[in-house]
């Protein structure tokens, strides 16, 4: 059991074929109790691909992934989605997030401000 402020908690993880399956939060407010399950969803190749609720609804869910294997557009619960863009050698260069929550621009080639290379 963990403790943070008044929160009190416990996670159980259980296992299906050495993958991770469920983990289930218990826990105390001091005057609520609380328990969530997240349900760990695999692609036919064996990645994790989707995390959902206890009820089947979608936390998280990786919708593409490039030649490399990253993530470049995932899904969330809420309704957001996330982009992410890589140059050809495999280096994140931007992120967006839908709604205007976030984009995000790197630059991994040109010099840095403080004159030292990347």
């Amino acid at each position: 059991m963990q403790q943070i402020g008044l929160l009190s908690f416990s996670a159980a993880p259980t296992y299906n074929q050495g993958k991770l399956s469920t983990v289930t939060f218990s826990g105390n407010t001091g005057t609520n109790s609380l328990n969530y399950q997240v349900v760990y969803k695999y692609n036919s190749n064996g990645y994790l691909n989707r995390l959902e609720d206890a009820s089947q609804n979608m936390l998280r869910e990786i919708n593409t992934v490039n030649a490399f294997g990253q993530q470049t557009s995932v899904g969330y619960g809420n309704g957001l989605t996330t982009q992410t863009a890589y140059t050809l050698s495999g280096v994140l260069s931007n992120i967006h997030t839908s709604n205007n929550i976030q984009n995000i621009s790197y630059d991994a080639i040109s010099p840095r401000k403080d004159g030292k290379t990347p």
